[in-house]
């Protein structure tokens, strides 16, 4: 008779319930999986094999069929080794129906019985948690991650015998909640001291606490050797550490790109520092399965594109969208799936393709034709985009003394105290920074005063501001006054928000 063991299936980030059907007919010894499975799937039959004869239960030798359901879902990955086992013992007689009711099972199987760990651990146990699931069955190595979803019992086995001993009563494994859903506050490793070395570059430095306050993006603009790059490094030190619910999107991004999460732990938020010669999948997302790409790995950090005109104008564009929405949408193969993608950008450029325009000590080798072209590499709607301009002058340095006349922790403090201002002025909402709000909503949030209305009328017809330059505007200002820990927007953060718009460097 057919036995069911229930797993998940993660697509992007998204989990699909999967039943295994195992069936144990009369016959010749042989081992057929059904139910559109992938190559890892149908290499299963053997890590099964020698998993069960591994495990001290015996394996059955005569026809034996699986079923993954539904049929018309692609099967990717080998996390239904450890269903498709369970399935056969149980199909087979060794294993108790009533110990699968009310569990998901994932996990891979090494040839000698162990449990590999799997992607998307997190996800799956916030499926599970979601679809009233008892409890979940993983790889033990996968038990920090998924024990982030409380109320959930969640079983870590090492080895299949192990597991088989816990479902059958002899030796039980004990369930792991001690974390539920309120991650330790670790300790990771010591911040860099990479803000307090920066010397001078003090509209830049302001500009990075503004980025900071309000997650807003930013383009460094200057010739090279001015700190584009040390500044773009420094400013996740000015971030506040991740919370809750953000570490958690982030630990679920990482896992389902199959990169290690311990490290996120520390609740540092991601830095990503991009080359110009990754390819577009490698930035978007992309592949099959489909996996997450930089721009999503750094979710709720910093995504930095040094050298940015170099980058392809097919990778420059491909921004846009997840820029104006903070989310990638990725099709492949008539599936469709969306990853996050609310990350400060931090992009530098030179003003010329040899470096050099405007330094008085070496002469530009460029011509007029070839410095507009460069420039041109950067397109109308993307400028837009960017609410954070910086001209970086080149200046003599004197590497003498102390330069840390500055408090950053005074620094973060007052970052932290501005994001907590949005987080409140936001409760209830989707938005978590300035940066996000829609013209439709700047008006419920942004309060002007008379002088400041004035002030803004001007700087519109003067200026020619499009639609989105001006909500770019407002935006920014917003941040300013929350940096100040004042309610209302004036002038003075109008005038100083404007001093950012890229207009004043590409006009």
């Amino acid at each position: 008779m057919p036995v069911k063991v229930f797993s998940c299936l993660v697509q992007g980030m998204e989990g699909k319930l999967v039943e295994v059907e195992a069936d144990i007919q009369r016959g010749m010894s042989a081992f057929v999986i059904v139910g559109l499975g992938d190559q890892s799937v149908q290499e299963a039959k053997e890590r099964i094999r020698s998993a069960i004869r591994s495990s001290s239960v015996e394996y059955p030798v005569q026809k034996k069929i699986i079923n993954l359901a539904p049929a018309s879902l692609k099967k990717q990955g080998p996390s239904f080794d450890l269903p498709m086992a369970i399935g056969l013992l149980a199909a087979s007689g060794q294993l108790a129906g009533a110990a699968l009711a009310e569990t998901l099972f994932v996990g891979e199987l090494a040839l000698n019985g162990e449990l590999r760990p799997i992607p998307n651990a997190l996800s799956i146990a916030i499926f599970a948690k979601s679809h009233q699931w008892k409890r979940l069955v993983i790889p033990s190595d996968n038990l920090q991650e998924a024990s982030l979803v409380a109320d959930l019992e969640i079983i870590g086995a090492k080895h299949l015998q192990e597991l088989l001993a816990h479902l059958n009563g002899t030796h039980p494994i004990i369930g792991n909640s001690a974390l539920e859903g309120d991650p330790p506050a670790a300790v990771g490793p010591e911040r860099a001291v990479g803000y307090l070395a920066i010397q001078g570059q003090e509209e830049a430095k302001r500009a990075l606490k503004i980025a900071a306050g309000g997650g807003h993006h930013l383009l460094l603009y200057g010739p090279p050797g001015v700190g584009k790059t040390m500044l773009a490094k420094s400013l996740p030190e000015l971030l506040p550490e991740l919370t809750n619910e953000e570490l958690f999107q982030t630990i679920r991004i990482y896992s389902a790109a199959r990169l290690p999460t311990a490290k996120l732990f520390s609740r540092a938020r991601p830095f990503r520092q991009v080359h110009q010669s990754s390819s577009l999948i490698s930035i978007t997302g992309g592949g099959n399965p489909i996996e997450p790409g930089e721009i999503s790995l750094a979710n709720h950090g910093v995504l930095f594109l040094d050298e940015f005109p170099e980058f392809p104008r097919t990778v420059i564009e491909s921004l846009r969208q997840p820029l104006e929405e903070r989310e990638i949408y990725i099709s492949r193969q008539g599936q469709q799936v969306s990853f996050p993608a609310n990350f400060t950008l931090v992009a530098a450029m030179n003003p010329c393709p040899c470096g050099q325009k405007g330094n008085p000590e070496k002469a530009c080798s460029c011509t007029p034709a070839q410095i507009r072209q460069y420039r041109q590499k950067l397109s109308g709607p993307i400028l837009d985009r960017i609410d954070l301009t910086v001209c970086l002058p080149r200046k003599t340095v004197k590497l003498e003394g102390d330069f840390r006349s500055e408090d950053l922790e005074q620094i973060r403090t007052q970052i932290k105290i501005a994001r907590e201002r949005q987080a409140r002025r936001f409760a209830g909402t989707a938005f978590c920074t300035n940066s996000e709000l829609g013209s439709g909503h700047l008006k419920k949030y942004l309060k002007l005063d008379r002088r400041a209305e004035e002030y803004l009328e001007i700087i519109s017809e003067r200026t020619g501001l499009s639609a989105r330059g001006y909500m770019q505007l407002l935006r920014t200002a917003l941040t300013i006054a929350d940096l100040k820990n004042q309610d209302g927007v004036s002038n003075l953060e109008l005038a100083e928000a404007f001093q950012y718009k890229s207009s004043q460097l590409f006009d």
